[in-house]
């Protein structure tokens, strides 16, 4: 083998292996290291937690700092474990994302998903979605899904899972971008504040 033939080896394996490695960083760190501050707890154990992200928690890249969440490793090598979901009040929101080893998101239980009902739920299929343009904001970019979602694009599910690992699926959740504000200047935070309006 020459040694441009196994560097292409090296970068497609790294490319492919990306996020298989990195989400057993993160599970190491959230499931089997108890002397790790971002530790949440044994596997097969959930764990909630009343707190929101703040910038010291640098387990994953990019968690939603406004909103509280509950963690479960899943080992299921000995035996399946079954998710009973209580009745939730039809106010309420909320997400239940099954990812997998590779980072897709194979399923969920929810609003969206499932309704409010309770008892036990098979997970919604996940429906793929590109990022568009909305009032110049680009909404859905950024978006998780299940394996077809990808279509074999290894370096775009390496990308994905670099900026925003176990990153929601588009019908699950937005994550809107921009690099300007309402007068079309570039954003400087160093410089200015700004306020977002959701209406």
């Amino acid at each position: 083998m020459i040694p441009e033939e196994a560097r292409a080896i090296a970068r497609e394996a790294y490319i492919y292996g990306y996020p298989m490695v990195d989400s057993y960083r993160i599970q190491y760190a959230y499931f089997v290291d108890n002397n790790d501050k971002s530790c949440k707890a044994p596997w097969n154990q959930i764990k909630n937690i009343p707190e929101v992200y703040t910038p010291a928690d640098t387990a994953i890249q990019t968690p939603n700092s406004d909103t509280p969440y509950s963690f479960v490793g899943l080992d299921l090598r000995a035996e399946p474990i079954v998710i009973s979901v209580p009745e939730i009040e039809k106010k309420r929101y909320y997400s239940i994302q099954f990812i997998d080893a590779y980072t897709f998101n194979f399923a969920y239980v929810g609003s969206r998903a499932t309704r409010y009902e309770g008892g036990l739920r098979q997970g919604g299929r996940l429906r793929r979605r590109r990022g568009k343009d909305q009032n110049g904001w680009q909404v859905g970019g950024l978006a998780g899904g299940d394996k077809t979602s990808f279509n074999g694009d290894w370096l775009k599910r390496a990308a994905t899972a670099k900026a925003g690992i176990y990153v929601n699926d588009p019908a699950e959740a937005m994550y809107p971008a921009t690099r300007k504000d309402s007068s079309g200047e570039t954003i400087d935070t160093s410089k200015n504040n700004y306020t977002l309006t959701l209406t």
